[in-house]
């Protein structure tokens, strides 16, 4: 059976291993990644037909790791931001010129940021086994051993430091055994890219209605994301719909804001759960990603929280790395998980709060949220503070963060 060392080997080859692998792809690490699905196919997660909401913070990792000219040309900047409650007087709008940035977040399709992502890593020396599948992780003293299953049959790989960033239903983590919270949130989201009668005005538009939130965000070529988050209850008829009558329900539910809804994209579903996983860090080991946990898209914040752990992960592995110091042992990843807690807690906890306050419709709940709007599109403090979270630039952040090289 061939056999392989590496520094670090990362199990899943999505956005979220391909950023790490890059992020850390200059600091003199062998590094494989090892992935199920090739690039470039439709089972793919980093090839999907999804859009991303990157936050400014995303912007700056981006930036920091030499990758944003090659993804400028891609994105759509977001730069107002209007929320609102279909019948009721509350709304708040934020513009970007009003924080001195040129906009407040980038829509990009997944499917265009992992193929510019995976053609960066191509360049890179990070071994890749793709296709292959693990098949056995097990820990031997400050050694972990992989049996992994490629093409050419079963290989034997072994490293200090495991990455477990195989997606939301993670084989890894499950053989690990580490524990989650998770929740069924009843809910799915519909997906597709519409087209209107008035330009999009790189204006992205989140919209509570009484069957579920729609956000409606710019994209290039003057089309825009929709993504409706339903009750499974109402997901399925509004699927079943023609294009045009499929059109008519997002009118009725969204207004007339961007004119009249013309022409819808290819429609796809997503079943949406809440999952967290406490324990995210043992000796020579991290879990990242949706593996570690994945979150409700209300607030559009899943990938820009994996890139901030990303972030983090590589300055600690870094600095331990510089200071002579064993970059996977246990108290060094302690100081990254220490650091990561704080904001994912808070992120989870916004997100949580968002689809709890705005999903149930009773009067009294329906009045406080409206209030809420309208503090918050007049009370500039108030409005900084959430413009902050939703920029990712809240707390103390890493370098990567800030734009500044590793």
């Amino acid at each position: 059976m061939t056999k392989a060392q590496f520094d670090i080997i990362i199990v899943g080859g999505g956005l979220v291993g391909v950023s790490l692998a890059l992020a850390l792809r200059q600091q003199g690490l062998a590094i494989a990644m090892v992935e199920a699905v090739p690039p470039r196919v439709a089972q793919q997660p980093g090839f999907d037909a999804r859009t991303l909401a990157l936050s400014w913070t995303s912007h700056q990792v981006l930036s920091a790791l030499g990758l944003w000219a090659e993804i400028a040309p891609h994105v759509t900047p977001m730069e107002h931001i209007h929320v609102s409650d279909k019948g009721h007087f509350g709304f708040t709008r934020l513009h970007a010129r009003d924080y001195h940035v040129p906009a407040l977040g980038y829509v990009i399709e997944i499917q265009r940021l992992g193929k510019l992502l995976y053609e960066t890593l191509e360049q890179t020396d990070v071994t890749r086994f793709c296709p292959a599948t693990l098949e056995q992780a097990n820990r031997d003293g400050n050694t972990w051993e992989l049996t992994i299953r490629g093409e050419s049959g079963p290989m034997t790989l072994t490293t200090g430091l495991l990455i477990g960033a195989d997606g939301a239903q993670s084989p890894l983590r499950q053989q690990l055994q580490l524990t989650t919270r998770e929740k069924d949130y009843q809910q799915s989201a519909i997906v597709t890219t519409v087209s209107t009668s008035l330009a999009h005005d790189n204006t992205a538009f989140e919209r509570f209605t009484p069957k579920g939130p729609i956000a409606l965000l710019p994209m290039t070529h003057d089309r825009q994301a929709l993504i409706w988050t339903l009750d499974n209850g109402d997901f399925a008829p509004l699927m079943a719909l023609s294009d045009e009558l499929f059109l008519q329900q997002v009118q009725q539910s969204f207004g007339y804001r961007r004119g009249k809804f013309l022409r819808v994209g290819k429609r796809m579903s997503y079943p949406l759960k809440f999952i967290h996983c406490e324990e995210q860090v043992r000796e020579g080991f991290v879990l990242l990603g949706n593996a570690a946990h994945t979150l409700h898209p209300v607030a559009a914040q899943g990938f820009n929280l994996c890139l901030r752990d990303i972030a983090e992960l590589a300055e600690v592995v870094v600095n331990a790395k510089l200071a002579g110091n064993d970059f996977a042992s246990l108290a060094t990843l302690d100081t990254y998980q220490a650091r990561v807690n704080q904001y994912q807690s808070k992120t989870i906890k916004i997100t949580d709060s968002i689809v709890k306050y705005f999903s149930d419709d009773p009067y009294l709940l329906t009045k406080t949220r409206n209030a809420g709007l309208v503090l918050l599109d007049t009370l500039p403090m108030l409005k900084r503070r959430f413009v902050k979270r939703t920029m990712g630039t809240a707390g103390n952040l890493p370098k990567l963060c800030r734009g500044l090289e590793l």
